[in-house]
């Protein structure tokens, strides 16, 4: 194998792990982002973030907006003696990570029976998370993160049920167990080259990757919903 065959593969393998350590990152955020106590502050709906939906008899649909972010900073300060410049100096080397995801979702709650104040209900959601992600090495940002979230194809919803008791028609207690679900794929091509024997002669390619991924956490959400 070429030099450059070789430093090919050392740069594939190191983007791939940005890409997968990205995602288990996004989907972290993700699923940290829907919550647990949340506020239906709208016509008939509630669910964690904002959301806002109207109530149709026993149908819910309703549109969301949720945000997640998170960071971290790593230094290394170490004081060594420099011989080229004949004095003790002393080195500061900085890592600052950051990633963010925004989280609009569309979906509809359903109340299936009633029961004097109790409703039960199921509902369920879809979701489009838009990726966002920073790495600075030593005051430097890496292109290749930027580049990596493009790359990256993330979906995701939930589906519950659940009941709420209502103490009068505008105010009510909820309680929900459900399935969250994630699906992720990333997908990408490099140029590369291999070696022919029958011409001796190293012939350019393009090569291509591909990584799938499902995450499926159960939940459960305690809610208190306002009907105006």
């Amino acid at each position: 194998m070429s030099n450059s065959s070789i430093f090919t593969a050392i740069n594939l393998t190191e983007n791939i792990m940005k890409k997968l350590m990205l995602s288990f990152l996004v989907i972290s955020l993700s699923s940290f982002s829907f919550g647990q106590m949340h506020f239906g502050v709208s016509p008939g709906i509630s669910l964690s973030g904002a959301h806002f939906g109207y109530k149709f008899n026993k149908i819910v649909p309703f549109i969301s907006l949720q945000n997640a972010s998170g960071s971290f900073t790593y230094m290394d300060k170490a004081t060594d003696y420099d011989y080229d410049l004949d004095k003790v100096v002393t080195h500061t080397y900085t890592e600052k990570y950051s990633a963010g995801v925004l989280m609009p979702s569309i979906g509809v709650k359903y109340f299936i029976k009633e029961q004097g104040k109790l409703k039960a209900f199921g509902e369920i959601s879809l979701s489009k998370p838009l990726l966002r992600a920073k790495a600075i090495y030593d005051g430097v940002e890496d292109k290749d993160v930027a580049d990596a979230i493009k790359e990256l194809s993330i979906f995701g919803g939930e589906l519950s049920v659940g009941v709420e008791y209502f103490f009068d028609d505008n105010f009510s207690v909820g309680g929900s167990y459900g399935l969250r679900f994630f699906s992720m794929k990333v997908k990408d091509t490099y140029e590369t080259e291999y070696y022919d024997p029958n011409t001796g002669n190293y012939v350019p390619t393009t090569d291509e990757y591909e990584f799938k991924g499902n995450f499926s956490p159960t939940f459960s959400k305690l809610s208190l919903n306002f009907y105006f």
